[in-house]
């Protein structure tokens, strides 16, 4: 599930969230938010929460 929110109809500043259920309930999964309406696209912004790849950690 995912939620966004945009300061300006082009989409330059804003939050985007990805949430993951758990089997008990949803959890924070990404956050990103750009507090500055600058320009940048929402795959531009700082990723201020992540959830680590379990495969990332794996040899």
């Amino acid at each position: 599930m995912s939620q966004h929110a945009r300061g300006r109809g082009i989409g330059d500043c804003g939050y985007h969230a990805r949430w993951q259920f758990d089997g008990r309930g949803f959890a924070l999964s990404h956050y990103a938010e750009m507090t500055r309406c600058g320009g940048l696209g929402p795959d531009d912004w700082p990723v201020l929460w992540r959830v680590a790849d379990p495969a990332a950690g794996m040899p």
